[in-house]
């Protein structure tokens, strides 16, 4: 995502009339009618992402996690005694796929400046996992700008990051054409946000996640079978590896599959008919 385009008192369709949804208003508007299965879904959608799932720091609410001149901004307005409506718009500078959304419109609800309602805030948004064109609004905030300004960093971030690795696991998925796509990501970066990132990379059409914490916003598992580690122990040989873990998933876990790695000493050929 590249950021978020902010304009004051006018509202703004989107760009290429890809059908969105309105929520977080007194009352929800829907741009394709009350009654649309995209106002369904998404509604349906909302029901199994509550806020809590998400586990929002506090101090998003205090302004911590922001830019600090976004809260400089709200503190001028304040002290000016002025606090415009305004329409902010989030918008990628290359196309993809969109995830991070109800994360965001969860963080909306939550995390607004105090003294403030959700409810005076309408919210127009795409669906995770809809595709997207560059330029193309993904997400729309109307409302008073003093109790929103401190959310811009964050919920550019989460929509920047979500929608990268939903994108690029899409690209592979694609490419993969009939072979599985599995993430298994989390050893490559910071393990605090492996839950978001397993998530993202299910909208993007992964089958599966690596680790539980990956898998953990649609409530399954992580996959994987045995390690290169699980080899060395056993000093390289792949065979009295893969025999110990079939021994192991027949005793303990045996919907695993038995899969074994052949490419630990850069002989495929051998090690498989081993």
């Amino acid at each position: 995502m590249a950021g978020i385009r902010a304009t004051a008192d006018r509202r703004v369709q989107p760009n290429n009339g890809v059908p969105g949804e309105a929520v977080l208003g007194t009352k929800v508007k829907s741009e394709v009618g009350p009654d649309s299965d995209r106002h369904l879904l998404l509604h349906r959608d909302l029901t199994r992402f509550p806020a809590e799932l998400f586990q929002f720091d506090p101090r998003i609410r205090d302004g911590w996690l922001s830019d600090r001149y976004f809260l400089r901004a709200a503190a001028t307005l304040r002290h000016a005694g002025r606090n415009p409506h305004v329409t902010l718009q989030v918008f990628p500078r290359r196309g993809g796929m969109v995830a991070g959304l109800y994360e965001c419109v969860r963080m909306l609800q939550t995390q607004i400046s105090p003294g403030y309602d959700y409810r005076d805030l309408e919210v127009w948004t795409l669906r995770d996992g809809d595709p997207i064109d560059p330029w193309e609004v993904a997400f729309r905030i109307s409302g008073p700008y003093v109790g929103i300004a401190h959310l811009e960093t964050t919920i550019d971030g989460v929509l920047a990051r979500r929608s990268r690795i939903a994108t690029n696991v899409s690209n592979a998925v694609a490419a993969a054409g009939d072979v599985p796509v599995i993430y298994f990501a989390p050893r490559h970066d910071d393990w605090r946000i492996q839950t978001p990132d397993g998530y993202a990379a299910r909208v993007g059409g992964g089958q599966s996640v690596s680790s539980d914490a990956g898998a953990a916003w649609w409530g399954g598992e992580g996959v994987g079978t045995m390690p290169h580690a699980l080899i060395a122990v056993y000093g390289g040989d792949v065979v009295a590896a893969t025999l110990a873990f079939t021994r192991y998933v027949l005793a303990h876990e045996p919907e695993v599959p038995v899969i074994s790695l052949v490419d630990f000493g850069n002989d495929c050929v051998n090690d498989s008919i081993a």
